[in-house]
């Protein structure tokens, strides 16, 4: 029989998957990007699957533009700021991670630039970051 804490946090994951499908789908017709197709994989730090990155932060993307297909990763702490209903702060993880394929096509253009590698990735982030502002502000002007 299963403790009370697991039923609790198997409900949160649940809530939490059927927000992740409603807020993901919103921000990729948003960006344009509605042919892109989502998966939600869990990640932690013993599972080895996905960037160290989610473990430290909400949300991680692996995602092929070839294929069309992106990967979004979430962990524990994904879990936690949902079960506190923070969605400011998961929606500034969940617009970032999903503006990485619209700037990566334009961090492909750049690479021929004579930059280090490390320029070229802040620049990216920077780049992402302003691009999933425009996507947040869109957001709230549709509400």
């Amino acid at each position: 029989m299963k403790n009370k804490k697991t039923v609790i946090n198997v409900r949160v994951e649940r809530e939490f998957k059927k927000w992740f499908d409603v807020e993901s789908k919103k921000m990729l017709d948003i960006y344009g990007l509605s042919n892109l197709t989502v998966r939600l994989k869990f990640s932690d730090h013993n599972s080895g699957t996905a960037p160290l990155s989610v473990v430290q932060t909400l949300f991680a993307i692996k995602y092929s533009v070839r294929y069309k297909t992106a990967n979004i990763f979430y962990s524990p702490l994904t879990l936690e700021s949902f079960a506190k209903k923070d969605f400011d702060i998961l929606m500034q993880g969940l617009t970032h991670e999903l503006a990485h394929p619209i700037t990566e096509k334009m961090a492909t253009l750049s690479e021929s630039r004579c930059v280090t590698k490390s320029e070229l990735d802040d620049e990216i982030e920077s780049l992402t970051e302003t691009v999933a502002g425009l996507g947040r502000k869109i957001l709230l002007l549709q509400k």
